[in-house]
């Protein structure tokens, strides 16, 4: 009876990122992007690198996803400057987006990940980038993130798993 929540089924709900001069966000991600690149591959970069990059705008502008890659980029920036470690895993670390905005530090080209598994055209569902965060400095970045982007866009989200006698044994 105390409790007044409302979760809309099916409707995806992120934190709105305000880009600073009032670009789109997929203008101001590719942005970031080409800045990203010249620390990450040089001033030169091949041009295997350059067309996976566009490829890979062109499907995060189509699936409607550059505020989400905003968002989490924002998070790896603030981490960085702030001296926080974290660590972009998982599926993530197919794109090269990921990689030139630091959110990972896995170069897809060189160990020939492929962006499709993290996202491709038909999806609908936004992406899944994993982002470990030391739980020393964990605070800092909750306490940013509610502060750009207000306490009721920001949850935090836990996981526990069991592990039978033998793997416990192997992992002690």
């Amino acid at each position: 009876q105390k409790c007044d929540f409302d979760f809309a089924v099916g409707r995806i709900v992120l934190p709105h990122f305000a880009t600073p001069s009032g670009e789109s966000q997929i203008r101001y991600l590719g942005q970031l992007c080409l800045k990203g690149l010249a620390s990450r591959f040089g001033e030169n970069p091949d041009k295997k690198i350059t067309e996976r990059l566009a490829m890979e705008l062109s499907v995060i502008a189509k699936t409607g996803f550059a505020g989400y890659f905003l968002v989490a980029a924002d998070i790896a920036r603030f981490a960085c400057e702030n001296k926080i470690p974290i660590c972009g895993k998982g599926s993530a670390a197919g794109s090269l987006v990921s990689y030139i905005l630091s959110i990972s530090n896995v170069d897809p080209i060189e160990n020939n990940l492929y962006f499709e598994r993290f996202l491709n055209e038909e999806r609908k569902d936004p992406p899944d980038i994993d982002i470990d965060v030391s739980s020393r400095e964990r605070e800092k970045i909750s306490a940013y993130l509610r502060s750009k982007y207000g306490k009721n866009s920001i949850a935090r989200v836990s996981s526990f798993s069991t592990t039978k006698p033998r793997a416990s044994i192997r992992e002690a």
